[in-house]
C-alpha cells in the first residue's frame, strides 16, 4: 500500500486556518494512504493545529501521525520566501526520518485535492529511480513552457567570490564566499548546474512530490542540517527544493498532463469542472480569485465531495 506525508504551511490570519482545514479535508476524502501530517505554523506562538487535524481526521475515519512547527525563523526572513524555506526544511527534515514512506507531498494551505492521487504518484517514481520531484516543472498544463521568475537574477551573484549585498534601503553587507553558509550555498549551486540544473527553475509550489530517494539524498548530503541555510534570500522555497533535487543529482520532472496528478500553476488554469473532466487530482492558489470566486471554486468541489460515493 501506497504510504506519504503531507507538509503544509498555515500562514497567520484566520482566513488561513480555514484554507488549511478545506485542503485537509480535501485530502483525508480522497486519500487514505497519508500516513503522517507535518504543518508549520507561520506564527510567533503555536495555534494548537493539531486539534483540527485531529478532528477531521476521525471525521473520515483517518489516524495519521501529527507533528506541528511553529516556524523558527523568529521574523526573520521573508514569509512567502526565506521564512518559507526555515519551515519547510525542519518539517522535510523531520519527514525524512520517517520509515517506509513512497513520498512528501508538499501542498499550501490554499491548495485542494480533487481526487486520487498516491498511487499514481507512487508508480511514476517508481519507474525512474533518479527522480526526484513530481509536479509542474518545465511547462504548464496546456503544454507550454513555462515562464520563469527572477530568481536566475538572486541567485546568480552567489557564484562569486566577492558580494555586496543590499538589505532594505541602508545596509550594505560584504559576503565572502569563501566559508561558511555562504560557501556552503555557493557548492550546491555549482553541484546543480553541474548536474543540468537551469538557474531559476523549478516545480511551481503550492503541489509538489518529493520522492523518498531525494529524502534520503538530502539528509545522506546535509542539505536539512541548516535549516536556516536560504532564510535570508528571496527565493521561494519551490526553488530552493529544486535547486537541492539537482545538486543530490536527481532531476525534476512534469507530471502535469490530463490524467495525471498536478494540475498546479499559480492560478486555476481552467474552470472547476474542467479540471475534474481532465483527471486532475491536486490544484492550488484557489485564493489567488478574489474572495467571491475563491468561495464559489470551494463550493463546487465541497459539493462535488458531498455527491460523490467513494467505491
Amino acid at each position: 500500500m501506497t504510504k506519504f506525508a503531507v507538509l503544509i504551511p498555515v500562514g497567520p490570519g484566520p482566513q488561513e486556518l480555514q484554507r488549511f482545514q478545506d485542503a485537509l479535508e480535501s485530502l483525508f476524502y480522497f486519500e487514505a494512504s497519508c500516513s503522517h501530517v507535518v504543518l508549520i505554523d507561520d506564527v510567533p506562538h503555536s495555534r494548537q493545529l493539531d486539534g483540527f487535524v485531529k478532528q477531521i481526521a476521525a471525521f473520515h475515519g483517518r489516524s495519521p501521525e501529527i507533528k506541528v512547527f511553529v516556524n523558527p525563523r523568529k521574523s526573520r526572513g521573508e514569509g512567502w520566501s526565506g521564512g518559507m524555506c526555515v519551515g519547510v526544511a525542519l518539517g522535510t527534515r523531520w519527514i525524512s526520518e520517517i520509515s517506509g514512506i513512497d513520498f512528501l507531498l508538499r501542498i499550501d494551505a490554499d491548495s485542494l485535492v480533487i481526487a486520487p492521487f498516491a498511487d499514481k504518484v507512487r508508480s511514476e517514481f517508481e519507474s525512474n529511480k533518479l527522480l526526484g520531484q513530481l509536479g509542474t516543472f518545465r511547462r504548464y498544463i496546456d503544454g507550454t513552457p513555462r515562464i520563469k521568475r527572477d530568481d536566475a537574477g538572486l541567485m546568480a551573484p552567489f557564484m562569486k567570490t566577492f558580494i555586496v549585498k543590499r538589505y532594505g534601503r541602508k545596509h550594505l553587507h560584504f559576503i565572502i564566499t569563501l566559508w561558511g553558509r555562504d560557501r556552503f550555498r555557493k557548492q550546491i549551486i555549482r553541484d546543480a548546474l553541474h548536474n543540468d540544473y537551469m538557474l531559476g527553475e523549478f516545480c511551481q509550489g503550492g503541489g509538489y512530490a518529493v520522492s523518498h530517494s531525494m529524502l534520503m539524498a538530502l539528509k545522506h548530503h546535509g542539505f536539512l542540517d541548516d535549516i536556516c541555510l536560504f532564510r535570508d534570500f528571496y527565493l521561494g522555497e519551490d526553488v530552493v527544493m529544486t535547486l537541492l533535487c539537482y545538486a543530490c543529482g536527481l532531476k525534476a520532472s512534469d507530471f502535469n498532463r490530463e490524467g495525471q496528478p498536478f494540475g498546479v500553476e499559480m492560478r486555476l488554469p481552467r474552470t472547476p469542472k474542467e479540471m475534474l473532466n481532465k483527471g486532475y487530482a491536486i490544484i492550488h492558489s484557489i485564493k489567488s480569485a478574489d474572495l467571491i470566486f475563491e468561495n464559489s471554486i470551494r463550493d463546487y468541489y465541497r459539493a462535488f465531495r458531498k455527491d460523490r460515493k467513494i467505491q
